[in-house]
């Protein structure tokens, strides 16, 4: 994609909730959950900057779920949300038989992240 309409006032919305305990992010929401997880480290990017986009009351969030996750393809977003590894703890749900998000771009999401832990299912 070559931006990701919403996406920053999804974002915006989101930092109007009450603070998570966990994120949790199935497929495309994983996408989502692992920009909020990357911006949390992240929030000096020049994307992040450039829209006024600011994760601080995110930063409460105790861990990050993400099944069936893989890394944005805009890259701008991509280059400010993993710019450094993402330190939150992250579960990583992984189908191993998966023919949608291949289990190749759910590992490579999972690299993104310090000492993920990783569930494999068939």
């Amino acid at each position: 994609a070559e931006n990701y309409s919403g996406l920053v006032d999804s974002l915006r919305f989101l930092t109007t909730q009450r603070s998570p305990d966990v994120i949790v992010g199935f497929s495309q929401g994983a996408i989502l959950t692992s920009i909020i997880c990357g911006l949390r480290n992240n929030e000096d990017a020049k994307w992040a900057q450039e829209t006024e986009f600011s994760c601080s009351i995110l930063k409460q969030a105790k861990g990050a779920v993400l099944i069936s996750g893989f890394q944005p393809n805009y890259v701008p977003v991509r280059e400010a949300a993993f710019r450094k590894p993402i330190q939150i703890p992250s579960l990583h749900i992984i189908g191993e038989a998966d023919k949608i998000v291949l289990p190749d771009q759910s590992s490579a999401l999972a690299a993104k992240f310090v000492n993920p832990i990783i569930f494999k299912h068939t």
